[in-house]
Formats: structure tokens, C-alpha cells, sequence
């Protein structure tokens, strides 16, 4: 009885070992995902997290960073207010004559009457038709001259210089030219025609002539503050 015993005592205790090397395995399992399991869920909340970190810079750094961008741009490099009849007034004024020595000049004025600057950029046009409905035509711009920017603020203004000729030479001792107007038309870029009167230098702005007696020789310069 006391073998038999020890023998139930000895199977019992190598079964309790075999229950506890089954469990210390499973545990162990269990326990590993539970850790890898927990591991891998924060690496993926981690991920996740910084995958949205990612694009919250990403869209910081390259949305806001344009709408700045823009904003700036357009605050600091705003496209420029073009000089038109909306916001300036035209005046051409004959400033010398010519003779033998020299050229005679007008002034062709544009003055700013808006509240914001404005800028005359591109290619002006200047025309002239005579009175007297001779065929003599002036059709010109600066090309040739210059067509940078210019920028005219409020209430001052920019200035091309028109040169021509306006005494007769050819040897007869008329005084008359092939072309005489008293309003000259000029487009600036981006405007419409403008007639513009002729008028003399001086406070009192009387009417002149622009008297052109070689029609192709007139020349239109760049404009200048």
C-alpha cells in the first residue's frame, strides 16, 4: 500500500510538473502577444500619429506656406494699376521750335489723378491727322525709344518728350508744313485712343499748332518722371 501510494504520489506530482511546464508555455505565449500585440498596437498609434503629424506639416509647411506666400505677394508684389483714362489725364504741350540747330519739342504729360499709384508700362501710341484734311499722317510709338515700367503716384506725373519739325526748309520760304493739328491722339498701353488738345507752355495753356513739317521724322521718347 505504501509503493502504491508513493507511486499515486509520484505520478501525481510528474503530472502537476507536466500541467505546469504545459502552462508555463502558454503563459509565456500568451504574455509574448500580449507584449507584441501592445508593441504593435502603440507603433501603429505611433505611426498613425506621426503619419498625421506628416501631413499636418506637410500641409502647414506647403498650403499655409503658399497662402503666405500669396498673401505676401500680393501685398508686397501686387500686380501694378495700369495708367488709363480711368485714373490719369492726358496734356500735350509744345515746348520750343525748331530751327536749323535744333528740334523742335512738346511734352507729352501724363498726370495721376487716382488715389493709388499707377504705372505706364509697354508701348504708347502717338498719332496725328492734319486739320486741313491733307494727307500727312503721324503715326508713331517708342518702341525704339523705351517701354520700361514707369511709376506715376497720385497727383504727379510722367513726362515723353515728342520731336519733330515745325519750320520749312525746303527752300520755298512757305511757312506752311505738310501737318498741322491742334489735337494729337495717343493710346497709352492697355487704354483706349485719347484726343488730346494742343496747347502752348506757359500758366495760361493757350492753343498751338503742332506743326509737323517732316511728318516722318517725328519721334516719341520713353516716358520719365
Amino acid at each position: 500500500m505504501r509503493r502504491r501510494a508513493g507511486t499515486i504520489t509520484a505520478g501525481a506530482v510528474l503530472l502537476a510538473a507536466v500541467s505546469l511546464t504545459a502552462c508555463g508555455p502558454e503563459e509565456g505565449k500568451a504574455a509574448y502577444n500580449g507584449e507584441s500585440s501592445s508593441s504593435s498596437d502603440a507603433a501603429s498609434s505611433e505611426g498613425k500619429t506621426g503619419g498625421q503629424g506628416k501631413e499636418n506639416g506637410s500641409g502647414n509647411n506647403t498650403g499655409s506656406g503658399k497662402e503666405d506666400g500669396s498673401g505676401g505677394g500680393s501685398g508686397d508684389s501686387e500686380v501694378a494699376e495700369s495708367c488709363t483714362t480711368k485714373n490719369t489725364e492726358l496734356g500735350f504741350v509744345v515746348v520750343q521750335h525748331s530751327n536749323d540747330r535744333q528740334d523742335a519739342k512738346a511734352e507729352l504729360r501724363v498726370t495721376n489723378t487716382g488715389s493709388r499709384t499707377c504705372t505706364i508700362v509697354g508701348v504708347t501710341v502717338f498719332m496725328a491727322k492734319d486739320i486741313t484734311g491733307k494727307p500727312a499722317t503721324v503715326e508713331i510709338d517708342n518702341t525704339g525709344t523705351g517701354v520700361d515700367a514707369v511709376d506715376v503716384a497720385p497727383g504727379k506725373s510722367a513726362v515723353a518728350t515728342v520731336k519733330y519739325i515745325d519750320h520749312n526748309n525746303d527752300g520755298t520760304g512757305s511757312e506752311e508744313c505738310a501737318l498741322e493739328a491742334h489735337e494729337v491722339q495717343v493710346a497709352l498701353p492697355l487704354d483706349d485712343t485719347r484726343s488730346v488738345e494742343v496747347k502752348r507752355a506757359g500758366e495760361g495753356g493757350e492753343m498751338a499748332s503742332f506743326m509737323a513739317c517732316a511728318p516722318d521724322k517725328v519721334k516719341l521718347g520713353a516716358f520719365s518722371n
